[in-house]
């Protein structure tokens, strides 16, 4: 393993302050269309502290606006093992409004998303909600505003029952992303989606809908992924990085995101995208890889890029000329594998 890639591992560790259920290796972060889309019904509404004081096996909510699904005046929720802890119910009440996402499986999941107020503590199992939050344009919602209007924009076109996505995405997309509270059953049906095969990666991934906005992130993934991914600061935890390790590092970020951009274009065949997959045949990005059972520096280099291109063109049933995917470390253009 090259020094660059040992020291994007240990970055990437460094960078993952906040887990989620998912694989083991995995961070599982969720968006915010995927939460709405998953659940029922979708309220804003604050804590009863009159029914929800102390540490009963129930939350009651005041139901202030219905935004998807029925709700009456007032929610009774079952707290799970993962369900967070509101501490002063009091304050939650009065000052803080939230987010809750339900769902009607059996037993019945909800979510939570703090809108105002970051007073949630919890112990180690407990997911910290709050804003920010990611949306499906892989860029954070910071205010409670803008999550109300994203919310409102995504119900207004979403359909009844999208389906569900995980994909990888860099280190400086996660690190701007909070936690979602959830229950045990809702996170574990959002970690059922199908994962992406990343074999020994240390992931970070994103559960999306497949929704028509998804094609301009797919599109702006591959096309303008630098936008995404600044450098990395030179100090990270007690790291001191050097300029030239943080442009490697961001430039294999910038490889990840527009190889999720790839996986993100499958679903949306078109003349349009298929013209813009003939153009990355050509692609000169690369990475090191060592051969399976292999130990050591990279003995070759791929084009990552250009196989995922041509694989998808494939599998389109559209005729492109196979591109050099592989050069050896004597530098001998290998054909497809």
């Amino acid at each position: 393993m090259s020094r660059t890639i040992r020291l994007l591992a240990i970055i990437s560790l460094a960078l993952a302050t906040r887990v989620g259920f998912a694989q083991p290796a995995s961070f599982l972060y969720v968006s915010l269309e995927a939460l709405v889309a998953s659940g029922d019904t979708v309220f804003l509404g604050s804590i009863d502290p009159d029914a929800s004081s102390g540490s009963g096996d129930t939350i009651t909510v005041r139901v202030e606006s219905v935004l998807k699904g029925k709700a009456g005046r007032t929610v009774v929720l079952k707290r799970g093992a993962y369900s967070p802890e509101f501490g002063n119910t009091d304050d939650a009440g009065q000052h803080t409004e939230y987010l809750w996402i339900t769902r009607s499986t059996s037993p019945a999941s909800w979510s939570v998303l703090g809108l105002r107020d970051a007073n949630l503590k919890g112990n180690r199992q407990t997911r910290f909600p709050g804003l920010p939050i990611l949306g499906i344009d892989l860029k954070p919602l910071k205010t409670e505003a803008e999550v109300l209007a994203r919310v409102k924009a995504f119900l207004a076109i979403a359909p009844p029952a999208p389906t569900m996505m995980q994909i990888i995405i860099p280190s400086a997309i996660s690190k701007e992303a909070s936690e979602i509270s959830a229950t045990h059953e809702f996170m574990e049906h959002l970690s059922s989606v199908a994962q992406p095969d990343t074999p020994g990666l240390v992931a970070k991934r994103l559960v999306v809908p497949v929704v028509p906005q998804l094609e301009e992130t797919a599109r702006q993934s591959i096309l303008h992924a630098e936008n995404f991914v600044p450098l990395l600061d030179a100090n990270v935890g007690r790291r001191t990085l050097d300029l030239p390790t943080r442009e490697a590092i961001r430039s294999g970020e910038i490889l990840t995101l527009r190889l999720t951009g790839i996986s993100l274009l499958a679903n949306f065949k078109s003349d349009q995208n298929a013209e813009l997959l003939k153009s990355l045949l050509a692609d000169p990005s690369i990475r090191g890889f060592a051969r399976p059972g292999e130990i050591g520096l990279a003995k070759g280099r791929e084009y990552p890029l250009r196989r995922a291109a041509y694989e998808l063109l494939t599998r389109w049933g559209i005729t492109a000329k196979p591109p050099v995917f592989v050069i050896s470390a004597a530098g001998t253009g290998l054909p497809i594998e």
